[in-house]
């Protein structure tokens, strides 16, 4: 089976979910070459900012709590494994 007679196969199935408007037609009716956008690169840079972000932020909490309080207490340390997770 080619990837346009399983995507045409397909087409139909989306007039069953409720909500949708009869009138409604999708790209692939429109253009059997259609491919959605390719957001990969996108999400990528969104996650390392994110993750950048987690890490800036924790160092700063530490680095805060550290040199106004002169103590870090367990709660501040489960941040690191937890900047670490994401």
């Amino acid at each position: 089976m080619s990837a346009t007679a399983a995507s045409t196969s397909l087409i139909p199935e989306y007039r069953k979910i409720p909500g949708i408007p009869p009138t409604f037609t999708s790209p692939a009716e429109l253009n059997p070459n259609y491919k959605p956008d390719d957001i990969g690169k996108e999400l990528l840079i969104l996650g390392i900012v994110t993750f950048i972000c987690a890490v800036i932020t924790a160092f700063l909490r530490l680095f805060a709590k550290y040199h106004f309080q002169q103590t870090i207490e367990w709660s501040d340390w489960l941040m690191v494994p937890a900047v670490v997770c994401l």
